[in-house]
């Protein structure tokens, strides 16, 4: 962002700010909502890209295996419909967005709601007889009480550049992680996360990683091994809030593709980029196009031609994992 960009947006990130410290003295007075069920919130303090989404699909699964009978609950981000709904085998991710069906897709014997109204999706889970609910993208949504509190932070850049929104991604200030209970760094590839932050504040820190460990073919289903596609030449897209992480994930596992391209978080694909896809493929003599299983969920029938598609499976590991188990209640 330019010099004179940030100074243009400098005064709304005040009034940003200052409307965020008095409804943080509203929330602090104001009456939750207690279900008769366990609630975990896993949410962050910048605008998307610190890796939520994994936490909450592993920490579902976890939850599941433990035969806990587990919801998650979401906004739902860009989705076209706005009523409440739970998804199913064959919802569209343009009613639901793409991250609840990302999440119902990659977790075990787990409902997934979604509505406007975080409080009113979860109300209508635990009367569906959850036992645990998960709050997803939960942090801000201070109306419903939790029992658990999960902020995740990217290792490299915890609270992003820039400052407040709009003139950086700061939803809140670095002090509201007094509220949480737990701190995720995200991305870890060594363990000597700065700390620093939290000095005085009561918080448990773990540390994930991330690693694609295969691919899902878009049309067959079928698994591939990073073997089978280490030597073809590809390209590579995605639309996430941090793209860079995804280009970083392939190099993690020597695959080098041969262009690399960027939509905007939560993209919603035309005919028209799938073209331009299909067309950069032959430009560049391309064996096929890789992506992430976020956007995968966006590209179901379209037309590729005769080029194929395969999606990350992306898996993730949380330090000290018993632990956070045993803070979980799982």
């Amino acid at each position: 962002m330019s010099h004179r960009s940030r100074f243009l947006l400098w005064p709304f990130s005040l009034i940003y700010r200052g409307a965020i410290f008095l409804w943080d003295i509203y929330w602090r007075v104001a009456p939750k909502v207690k279900l008769p069920c366990r609630i975990i919130s896993v949410g962050n303090i910048i605008a998307g890209g610190t890796g939520k989404t994994p936490v909450v699909i592993y920490i579902a699964n976890l939850a599941s295996e433990a035969g806990i009978k587990t919801a998650v609950v979401a906004k739902g981000y860009k989705r076209v419909g706005k009523k409440l709904g739970e998804l199913n085998k064959d919802t569209n991710w343009l009613d639901v967005g793409d991250e609840p069906l990302e999440v119902f897709q990659k977790t075990r014997n787990v409902r997934v709601y979604v509505a406007d109204l975080k409080t009113a999706a979860a109300r209508r889970a635990a009367s569906d007889g959850a036992e645990l609910i998960i709050i997803d993208d939960g942090f801000q949504h201070r109306k419903l009480h939790r029992d658990i509190d999960i902020v995740c932070l990217d290792q490299v850049e915890p609270f992003g550049p820039g400052g407040y929104l709009p003139m950086g991604l700061l939803r809140e200030s670095p002090l509201a992680l007094r509220r949480a209970d737990i701190v995720i760094y995200t991305s870890c590839d060594n363990q000597d996360t700065e700390q620093h932050h939290f000095e005085n504040m009561r918080l448990k820190i773990f540390r994930s990683s991330s690693l694609i460990r295969g691919f899902e073919h878009l049309k067959s289903k079928k698994y591939f091994s990073i073997d089978d596609l280490v030597s073809k030449n590809s390209i590579a897209f995605c639309g996430l809030g941090f793209p860079e992480k995804f280009k970083v994930s392939l190099g993690k596992i020597n695959i080098k593709p041969l262009k690399f391209i960027c939509f905007g978080d939560h993209h919603r694909y035309t005919q028209k980029d799938i073209n331009m896809l299909k067309d950069d493929a032959i430009r560049f003599g391309a064996d096929c196009l890789l992506t992430t299983h976020k956007d995968a969920v966006k590209i179901e029938g379209f037309d590729f031609g005769n080029i194929d598609i395969y999606s990350g499976i992306l898996e993730i590991r949380i330090s000290n994992v018993s632990e956070l188990k045993v803070m979980l209640g799982l």
